[in-house]
Order: C-alpha cells, then structure tokens, then sequence
C-alpha cells in the first residue's frame, strides 16, 4: 500500500483566554468574589438597588477551589461571584444555585456579561448545597460548545443568621458535580499571559488505513485552549492534548494539522 504522510509542524493553535474587562490579576482555577457589607435585608434586590452597588464593594478576593463563597461568614451583606469559564464538553447543561438568603444565578450566551440572563434563582434560603428545596433553584437545561468561552455570574443576599452560596451543574456526560470545581474558570478580570509550549507536534508517516497520532503540551499557569485544525479547518471536539485521525488515504497525503 501506498504510504500517506502527515506533517503536524502546524499541528495545533493555542489560544489564551483573555480578559475582557479590568479588574484585579488572577490565577486560572478562580472565580472574582466581590463583597457589599452593611446593607440590610434577605433579597437580590436589597443588594442591587444599594448605592455602592456595583461600582464601590466594600472587600474583593478570589474563590481557588469550587464556586462557592464561604460558609457563616457574616451578616448584613451582599456578595457577587463572576468568571468565564470554558465549556468542557458540547450538549445541554443544567445548573443550580444554594444560598442563604436571596440568590440569582445568570449565564451569557458568550464571554460578555451584556448578554447574561438569569437561568436560576433562591427566593428565600436553603441550607448549604442544598440543591433541590425549590424548582426555582435549578435551570432549564442550557446548550453549550466545547471550547466555548461564557459568562457566570451569581448573586447574593445575606439578612441575619446563616449565609452560603454555591452553584452545581450537570454536564453532558454525566459528571454532576456541585459545587462546581475550578479548573475550566478564569476570574473576571485576570490578565492574560502568552502561551508556554513545552511539547511541540511532530511530522507523522503512517500506511493508508492506518491512524494518525499528534499531541501537544503546555506548562501554562493559566487557562489555555487547544484547537486541532486540519488544513487550517478547525476540527469539531478535538480540544485535548492528543488527537487520533484516521483512517487516512491516499487523498490526506500532505495533510497539515
């Protein structure tokens, strides 16, 4: 058989997630959590309607772990946690909100919080991730693409007592996870920094019917997006390390990816 011969010098294209507004530098992994103290009242609007709301919070730092803001904190409050995040995997996903007091949870359609809508809310309280007290709490499932880049936003309002606000979701492939981890979400407002690639892609040469194999690394400190393109064509749903193709023929010989 006829060999094909795959070149991968142009094997991948990393793209940084960049800011889209100022604000304080992060680390990929976080969520900007901002803070109004001495504001009185149980709802969203109690906080909203507030003169220092949104341009002077009284505190700001970052959530590193999961989206959820800290547990029994304070009283007479108000909090707004917002990141981008990159959506893992394509299809329909289902989000939900826990909070002590007040509580709504808005998406975008895209990376800009111009177009957020709200998809969930809490309209009295619940106990900490307690997911399922009221229909309200839980979204319409929502249609996302991999590799895609959105806006979360939640907001919260703390009267007395207890207080806590965290977000779950569902993914399209099962993995229900809540509150949710980290590691696909940039802080609003962190700066961008230019990729690190530690493993370049390799020209391949394999038999017709056979399968191609490339791979990329990176040693990023932030978020970096893979996107495999063949001949300068995006492929679908190839966004991890290493991509599979085949089985080739004579037709793919001289292909670049």
């Amino acid at each position: 058989m006829k060999p094909s011969i795959w070149r991968g010098d142009l094997v991948a294209f990393l793209l940084l997630l960049a800011a889209l507004a100022s604000g304080p530098a992060g680390r990929a992994g976080s969520v900007l959590r901002e803070v109004w103290l001495g504001i009185g009242g149980n709802a969203v609007a109690d906080l909203t309607n507030n003169p220092a709301y949104p341009a002077s919070p009284s505190l700001t730092n970052l959530l590193t772990t999961v989206f959820e803001s800290p547990t029994d904190w304070n009283d007479n409050y108000g909090q707004r946690l917002r990141a981008t995040f990159v959506a893992p995997v394509s299809g329909n996903y289902t989000f939900w909100i826990a909070s002590d007091d007040g509580s709504a949870l808005f998406l975008s359609t895209d990376a800009f919080p111009a177009n957020r809508r709200q998809i969930a809310q809490v309209s009295g309280w619940t106990p900490s991730r307690a997911w399922e007290q009221s229909p309200e709490q839980r979204s319409q499932p929502i249609a996302l693409v991999a590799g895609s880049t959105y806006y979360i936003e939640a907001l919260q309002k703390e009267g007395g007592g207890g207080d806590n606000l965290a977000v779950r979701w569902l993914r399209p492939d099962g993995k229900d996870e809540g509150p949710i981890p980290l590691d696909q979400f940039t802080a609003w407002g962190q700066l961008p920094q230019p990729p690190h690639v530690s493993l370049q892609p390799k020209p391949v040469t394999v038999m017709e019917g056979g399968f191609a194999s490339f791979s990329v690394d990176y040693d990023n400190p932030g978020i970096t997006q893979i996107i495999w393109r063949r001949n300068g064509v995006p492929i679908p749903s190839s966004n991890l390390k290493a991509i599979n193709v085949g089985p080739v023929s004579t037709t793919d010989n001289g292909a670049v990816f």
